[in-house]
């Protein structure tokens, strides 16, 4: 019987260090070594239906992507110039500035340079506000 609850002991032991482990490995060392994305702070996802948005890919999971700070590039019916536009300022229906993205419709995620045209924009955009 003694054989058995130091056996118990040690497995209970085992399992416990190996919560521990994953919980410190989840919570805390991931996050500061960047998690998921790149070193930069915008992300473009390309979807399956050929359109892209841009923002700051912040959650993933088996399911879902979740963005933030979202843009998109309309192009305008009469020719002139694409704009970006910030998700939930033209919108008719009035949308919160974010997405969650079924992840099977996502083909690519590429970081975006400090230097982009896009990142331009979007500082232009907000120093506008």
């Amino acid at each position: 019987m003694k054989n058995f609850l130091k056996k118990l002991l040690l497995w209970v032991a085992i399992i416990i260090i190996i919560t521990i482990t994953f919980i410190l490995f989840w919570k805390i060392i991931l996050p500061k070594i960047g998690g998921l994305f790149g070193n930069t702070d915008y992300q473009a996802v390309f979807l399956s239906n050929d359109q892209v948005y841009f923002g700051r890919l912040s959650k993933m999971n088996s399911n879902f992507v979740y963005l933030k700070d979202v843009f998109y590039i309309q192009t305008n019916p009469q020719g002139g110039n694409p704009v970006l536009v910030e998700l939930g300022t033209t919108e008719t229906y009035g949308p919160q500035n974010h997405l969650w993205i079924n992840r099977q419709n996502v083909r690519m995620v590429q970081d975006l340079k400090p230097d982009s045209q896009v990142i331009k924009a979007i500082k232009d955009y907000r120093a506008s506000k």
